[in-house]
């Protein structure tokens, strides 16, 4: 495959000084040692059998990781599946490339992913001998404990898990479960979260110290780790040592974002791929950005209201406690 580390030299796209400042490098801490410096980001041109590829060049803060390739390759994962992908996905691109920068050195390693009909992504297998492409078969699903919901069917829930809690907040949980249900039947999806979170022990949750509960509701299973799911998200916030709030009786519609195939500009990809290496805070805080809900600045209180998503991507980089469902 082609380098991407001197691509921003040929196309329009570029992080400008207000994104990335010059005198500071950026940089974004995914966890157990993988902590990534921004070089770059945009898009190539597409041509004749080679199709447009949004990319990120990258460096691992500790150069030392790289001598075991194993991690190497979990690192170049870990960049795409917390950065990358989100992107890839709103621009509606079918191949994501992410780029390490070998240590103490001005070479890169590419890392190529392409997205299948079953919008499951893959990595591919690169140029060196030890960029193994990703067996699809060593992933496994995640148990699922199936609920019976009168009126409602079958629930599969995937997850009931303790997460980091976004600013603001104490303690959270996210749920995540299945029904037959689409997603354009908004109503219905609403009606499923509300009849799972009835079923919920909420003084207990509250007692325990929660104060935000996320509930995604899919139509389809998760198929391998870069499942890029559209879901319907609920996002239920407590203020203070309050009760849990009333969800309305109904949600917004806003289709258009489930069924709109409209491209983000490559240039807002790069702008929201150069944020996520701009913003301090937790990693929570930044994938719950894109709900329809009152937008809050960083370091003020978080709204109070019940948000709502349609699209936000699940990042799990190790298993958090389970909580319980009755």
């Amino acid at each position: 495959m082609r380098t991407f580390q001197r691509l921003l030299a040929i196309i329009a796209i570029a992080i400008p000084p207000s994104a990335i400042a010059a005198d500071a490098p950026k940089t974004l801490d995914l966890a157990d040692g993988y902590k990534f410096e921004l070089i770059g980001a945009g898009e190539t041109k597409a041509r004749v059998a080679n199709p447009k590829t949004i990319f990120i060049n990258v460096a691992l803060a500790d150069g030392h990781l790289y001598a075991d390739k194993k991690r190497a390759i979990e690192a170049a994962d870990r960049v795409f599946e917390s950065v990358l992908m989100n992107a890839a996905e709103k621009g509606y691109y079918k191949r994501a490339a992410v780029s390490l920068r070998r240590p103490d050195t001005a070479a890169f390693d590419d890392f190529l992913y392409l997205r299948g009909d079953n919008e499951v992504w893959l990595r591919q297998a690169g140029k060196e001998t030890w960029q193994k492409p990703q067996d699809p078969k060593a992933w496994a699903a995640p148990p699922t404990e199936k609920i019976e919901v009168e009126k409602l069917g079958t629930f599969a829930v995937e997850a009931a898990i303790e997460i980091d809690p976004p600013a603001g907040f104490r303690r959270a949980a996210e749920i995540n479960f299945v029904t037959k249900t689409s997603l354009i039947d908004v109503q219905r999806k609403y009606h499923e979260i509300k009849a799972l979170w009835a079923r919920m022990d909420r003084a207990q949750m509250r007692a325990d110290g929660f104060d935000l509960i996320l509930f995604g509701n899919f139509a389809t299973p998760q198929l391998g780790r870069f499942h890029a799911r559209r879901g319907f998200y609920v996002r239920i916030p407590r203020s203070g040592d309050g009760d849990w709030p009333v969800l309305p009786e109904r949600a917004p519609e806003s289709r258009e974002l489930l069924l709109s195939r409209t491209e983000r500009p490559a240039d807002e990809l790069v702008q929201k791929i150069a944020y996520s290496f701009t913003f301090e805070g937790p990693l929570e805080t930044l994938r719950l950005t894109d709900f329809l809900m009152p937008g809050f600045k960083r370091g003020a209180a978080p709204p109070a209201d019940v948000g709502f998503g349609f699209s936000t991507p699940t990042l799990r980089l190790a298993p958090p406690p389970a909580i319980a469902i009755h």
